[in-house]
């Protein structure tokens, strides 16, 4: 999964649970604006901060890294 696909799930799961993007962020690693500003692409986040915001909201991620 790359980083844009696990944004989506982050959000898609966000939206099932009615978090808004400020009770996300205050449970998460990351300020409301950072989150907002990565949800509209307008931030890259690194792998770290996706598993923050998917822990807050209620998903357990890990990177997996394979050799080709």
């Amino acid at each position: 999964m790359n980083k844009k696909s696990a944004l989506i799930l982050i959000e898609r799961h966000r939206q099932r649970q009615a978090l808004t993007v400020s009770e996300a962020a205050r449970r998460s690693i990351i300020t409301q604006p950072n989150w907002s500003r990565i949800q509209h692409g307008l931030q890259e986040p690194t792998w770290d901060t996706l598993i923050g915001m998917g822990k807050a909201v209620g998903l357990n991620m890990e990177v997996t890294v394979k050799a080709d």
